[in-house]
């Protein structure tokens, strides 16, 4: 429901704002309004899926509209002590249940309506191109030598075709790539003037593709069928379609009056043979007749086209308003209710101890604090409807590591949390909505460290993470001229803190200290890879990545090839590496264990070949 919430939202803000812009801009031209809610249609059915990219924000919700309370007291009164001393928090099932049939409800009657909107869109669209395929190619040449003047007056460059359907009254243009006209079945009696009117009109629709902004809003609209702001942006759409080609109309050399004439005569005899709706552009609908007619009488309108410098900066604005509106997420936190007489227990909630929530209070004794239910007293069930998660973060000794990056990022919506562990190695994420979450932490000279966590509403979630040492990278060339002393290749370790005359720290362990202090290790014995001859004098080259280990003593130890592309180069890479020696590397003044990974690359001058 809450996708369906945000998506409502983030449609609704756009189209608020299109049909804003739309009416400051009444003394614009209809091109120029047409082309905002043009873009405020583009822009609302584009933002629900942008969201998935769009680097999200949220606005908590702290009470769900299905949700009711019985009196003007707190959400919930402080938790009740049980006999065995812990602590639960109330709430009043009667009044939950409604509401959860109504959110069980939303889902389905919503996709019932759109699912009926969208096979009614699908219907039209299906009649039109059975009407089509039973209808004749118009080839008077009253019309198609029109047509073809028409078309050179407006600059088309695509081929219009023109029908003629057994319906009495059906005039309409659709398409973009292979637009169609499909006429009445009179048009072939039409006089000049009335051929010309409608050639002008219905081409101008193809000029001004409005075909595809038409059929986006009718697609939103069988979706959204329920906001009312996506009906009312839809007919906004569709009469200034209208209103601007009535414009091309007027600017190609047609009097008001003659144009007012001829679209009153087919309105006639749409109306004398019932109206047929269809999801195309028609010319004359009876419904806004009056307005056009008034328009187009008018001398004073603003009748310019739409300019390229307008389409742009309508485009940047639509885009300006629709970036932030698509990272826009709600998270209802449905407020629980409390019965005035009947308390019950609630569901157990799974949690871990508060304390690290709220240091700034006593420590929380088990006696306060059920390891099952784990509500704390005094505080409701709206302030726990969202998750927190909170710890410690620690090296491989145990110490505490302060100004690691943490971030979580939800896997429904995308949606990011970053912060830091402070000084004492603690972090905290408050306002999780419940879900799945990718987990990752960061710091120079640690592997990153990802894992999944999952939180459920109300959960007070408490762990404690361990960060790796990361891995040395080396990476070293042999050529066939190498002299000694050799070059030691590139070495990378990131060190955690040095002192200022550029010596790291090295402080003795103390069982909750501040921990990450890392002594890189040195190589103090180096042997350089020998190019093995045969391969030289082949003209060989290649590259080898080993893996390895350093022990707490400085020897290299398990070394593995993980790719070579030449089992001499690999021998010869292997059996250097193996005679290394290093000092040991330090973790707070304590010898560890260090991954290496080494790559040795082989290269000659002149003519060679790679195996």
């Amino acid at each position: 429901m809450n996708l369906l919430l945000d998506a409502t939202i983030k449609v609704s803000v756009i189209l608020v704002c299109g049909l804003a812009a739309a009416a400051a801009a009444k003394r614009k031209s209809a091109a120029v309004r047409h082309s905002i809610l043009s873009a405020g249609v583009m822009c609302a059915i584009a933002a629900p899926v942008a969201g998935f990219v769009v680097p999200s924000w949220h606005l908590g919700v702290g009470r769900s509209p299905f949700t009711t309370t019985t009196r003007a007291e707190p959400a919930m009164p402080p938790a009740t002590q049980l006999s065995d001393g812990s602590l639960t928090a109330v709430r009043s099932p009667s009044n939950d249940r409604p509401n959860d049939m109504m959110r069980r409800l939303v889902g389905p009657v919503w996709l019932t309506g759109a699912v009926a909107n969208l096979l009614m869109l699908l219907v039209g669209l299906g009649r039109l191109a059975w009407l089509a395929a039973r209808s004749e190619d118009v080839r008077a040449p009253a019309w198609t030598l029109a047509a073809e003047e028409v078309s050179i007056e407006y600059g088309l460059v695509r081929p219009v075709r023109l029908l003629q359907s057994d319906h009495p009254t059906l005039l309409v243009t659709w398409g973009v790539r292979q637009p169609k006209v499909i006429l009445p079945r009179s048009a072939s009696t039409w006089p000049d003037d009335r051929i010309r009117v409608v050639l002008c009109h219905e081409l101008a629709h193809v000029r001004r593709r409005d075909w595809l902004p038409q059929m986006t809003a009718e697609l939103l609209r069988s979706i959204h069928w329920f906001n009312p702001l996506v009906w009312i942006a839809c007919r906004r759409l569709r009469d200034e379609s209208e209103h601007a080609c009535d414009d091309v109309v007027l600017g190609a050399g047609i009097e008001g009056s003659a144009y007012a004439a001829e679209l009153l005569d087919l309105a006639r005899a749409a109306a004398k043979h019932g109206t047929t709706w269809s999801p195309a552009l028609a010319i004359a609908r009876p419904s806004t007749l009056e307005g056009r007619i008034r328009a187009m009488l008018n001398v004073s309108v603003n009748r310019n086209p739409l300019s390229r410098s307008t389409a742009v900066f309508v485009a940047l604005a639509s885009l300006a308003v629709t970036v932030p509106v698509t990272g826009f997420a709600t998270s209802a936190a449905p407020t629980a209710t409390v019965s005035a007489t009947k308390l019950s227990v609630a569901p157990p909630i799974k949690v871990v101890r508060r304390s690290v929530l709220d240091r700034r209070g006593p420590e929380m004794t088990g006696s306060q604090l059920d390891p099952t239910v784990g509500v704390v007293a005094g505080t409701t069930l709206a302030q726990v409807a969202f998750a927190s998660f909170a710890g410690t973060i620690v090296d491989p000794s145990g110490g505490l590591l302060p100004g690691v990056t943490l971030s979580l990022v939800n896997g429904e919506t995308r949606a990011k949390q970053e912060v830091r562990s402070d000084r004492r190695g603690h972090f905290e994420f408050v306002g999780l909505p419940a879900g799945s979450y990718a987990l990752e932490a960061s710091l120079p000279g640690f592997a990153t460290l990802r894992q999944g966590v999952t939180f459920s509403p109300g959960q007070i979630a408490e762990q404690s993470l361990t960060m790796q040492i990361g891995s040395i990278q080396e990476t070293l060339i042999v050529s066939e001229r190498d002299s000694y002393p050799p070059d030691y290749g590139t070495q990378t370790l990131a060190v955690r803190k040095r002192e200022p005359g550029g010596t790291p720290t090295c402080s003795a362990p103390v069982e909750g200290g501040i921990g990450g202090n890392i002594k890189a290790p040195l190589r103090v014995n180096n042997v350089r890879p020998v190019y093995p001859p045969a391969a030289r004098d082949a003209k060989i080259e290649g590259t080898v990545d080993l893996e390895g280990r350093i022990d707490t003593s400085g020897f290299v130890t398990d070394v593995r090839v993980l790719r070579a592309s030449q089992a001499d180069l690999a021998a010869a890479a292997t059996e250097a590496v193996k005679e290394w020696r290093f000092d040991a590397t330090l973790l707070n003044c304590i010898p560890i264990e260090t991954m290496i990974g080494v790559t040795v690359k082989f290269q000659l001058s002149g003519t060679f070949q790679v195996r």
